[in-house]
């Protein structure tokens, strides 16, 4: 439905106002995209897409250009590094400067928990996260790019920042964090929303259970590995709901149907990492059946 469309329903009563729930908006209709997906856009040396005198800022591009440099698509992604921290050459300034923003931008939680902010409107179906909404991906990706950091330079300065992001992401959402415990479950919430609105996103929930057991394995912590197995143990509770025809679910909402190829090969690499922290043949069965799709 278009704007127009979407304003004179509204102002004639078919649609009511859309009702604000925490950080983010609901309306009674899937709403038109927001500012920030309504045109081409460039990235500056901060890492923000820019579009004229607009600044976006997406703090999952710290992390991102921080990770380790490899051929493989997605490869960087994985969790276990090995003696080179998976990638032999040392941190380029590019690396370097992701780094530092990954310092810079870091926002406290309590418990001294942190956690990045995008600074823009993100729609998603009937629902617009409000600017300063944070998410299990960008989350987990800065995490990652911080234990690559500190495997490469040794410095508890980086392991540190980590322990703190990875207190956030297992904070639960309405405290502030990314972790969604609604009836039970335990999902890393990549749109984080208040109950009964979660859109269950798959990636970065995977993405997030590799980091949880990967700083239980560094720092010892075993929190950090509780609340990755109960990730995990969500995970396979939902798996079934998230096979469609010829793709895996982006989501389970609405618009989770659309197929993304190159996401179920994501997914695929991250299950892989999974099962090498987990040894659960249930994981590699998750594998062969979505490998095949």
């Amino acid at each position: 439905m278009n704007a127009f469309w979407a304003a004179l329903l509204t102002t004639i009563g078919i649609y009511g106002p859309p009702k604000t729930v925490g950080s983010v908006e609901v309306y009674e209709y899937e709403v038109p995209k927001t500012e920030y997906r309504s045109g081409p856009l460039t990235m500056d040396e901060d890492f923000s897409y820019v579009r004229g005198q607009k600044r976006f800022v997406n703090p999952s591009n710290y992390g991102l250009n921080a990770l380790p440099v490899m051929q493989e698509q997605w490869a960087n992604r994985r969790l276990h590094l090995d003696e080179t921290c998976n990638q032999a050459a040392p941190l380029s300034d590019r690396q370097k400067r992701a780094l530092s923003l990954i310092f810079t931008k870091a926002e406290p939680l309590p418990d001294d928990a942190a956690t990045w902010r995008y600074n823009y409107a993100w729609n998603l179906d009937n629902l617009v996260y409000l600017p300063g909404w944070n998410s299990a991906y960008a989350q987990s990706v800065n995490i990652a790019a911080l234990l690559f950091a500190e495997c490469k330079t040794k410095d508890a300065a980086y392991l540190n920042l980590a322990v703190k992001a990875a207190r956030g992401l297992t904070t639960p959402i309405a405290s502030g964090g990314l972790l969604n415990d609604e009836k039970g479950l335990t999902f890393f919430e990549e749109y984080p929303a208040p109950n009964g609105l979660s859109p269950y996103t798959l990636n970065a929930h995977i993405l997030s259970l590799n980091v949880l057991y990967a700083m239980a394995d560094r720092t010892g912590d075993e929190k950090f590995r509780h609340f990755a197995e109960a990730g995990t143990a969500t995970l396979l509770k939902l798996a079934p709901e998230y096979t469609s025809g010829k793709c895996i679910k982006y989501t389970l909402r609405e618009n989770g149907n659309i197929c993304h190829p190159d996401y179920d090969a994501y997914e695929v690499i991250l299950l892989n990492d999974l099962y090498q922290w987990t040894k659960d043949d249930r994981i590699r069965g998750l594998v062969e059946r979505w490998a095949s799709k």
